[in-house]
């Protein structure tokens, strides 16, 4: 499959690019700066570079042309995030790019603060989501608006919204659920979220849903 990466110099977007690649897929990176890439990358074949950042409609178009699917691993910065939303005016543009060019398929970073119907009450999540709202404000207003848009999406939009707990670096398997099922955790590896993205992108198992991923203490993934 083609698929559109945004987000791909960040932490979690370089683990995504690398298990993108591992699993033969062509990629295109969108990126606003094009030097933070590695050079192995940029020499790559099956990687496509497109400059710029997620207001340029014109850029944004090119780089979504021909994809397959998108796969974001853009978050919140939870301090000194932007007011006004920028992740959903983005988001809105995004969809309204695949629209004109044919993509469905769509997954995004979340966070506990997109709230499920499928999630339990659990003490450490709702503490989470509540610093968030307190010290995070505008974080936490982007990452509730944009979960609110992308679940009003058209109807042929194939979206995932792959939510994340706090972000760690270690090596782990991970568990795919909602909060308070007895098994998700609140922490999960960066390397982790990619492979569970990489892997949905081709099972679809989670459409139209918002599963919370985390580390599992189970030696396969899933």
């Amino acid at each position: 499959m083609k698929l559109l990466i945004l987000g791909a110099t960040g932490q979690i977007g370089q683990h995504v690019v690398d298990a993108a690649l591992e699993a033969q897929h062509s990629l295109v990176l969108y990126v606003r700066s094009p030097k933070k890439l590695p050079a192995d990358l940029k020499l790559n074949s099956n990687v496509s570079i497109v400059e710029g950042d997620l207001t340029n409609k014109e850029a944004l178009s090119e780089a979504v042309k021909g994809v397959h699917a998108v796969i974001s691993a853009i978050g919140p910065s939870f301090f000194g995030h932007p007011a006004g939303n920028p992740l959903t005016a983005a988001y809105t543009l995004l969809l309204e790019l695949m629209k004109d060019h044919d993509v469905k398929r769509v997954i995004l970073l979340g966070t506990a603060s997109n709230k499920d119907e499928n999630d339990k009450s659990s003490i450490i999540f709702d503490t989470t989501v509540l610093g968030a709202y307190l010290f995070g404000h505008s974080a936490y207003s982007d990452v509730v608006a944009f979960g609110k848009e992308i679940r009003a999406a058209s109807p042929e939009v194939l979206w995932t919204l792959a939510r994340v707990p706090v972000l760690t670096n270690t090596e782990a398997a991970y568990h795919a659920g909602y909060i308070g099922d007895g098994e998700t955790k609140p922490y999960l590896s960066r390397k982790a979220w990619a492979l569970f993205v990489v892997g949905e992108v081709t099972s679809n198992l989670w459409i139209k849903k918002a599963p919370m991923i985390s580390s599992s203490s189970k030696p396969l993934h899933g």
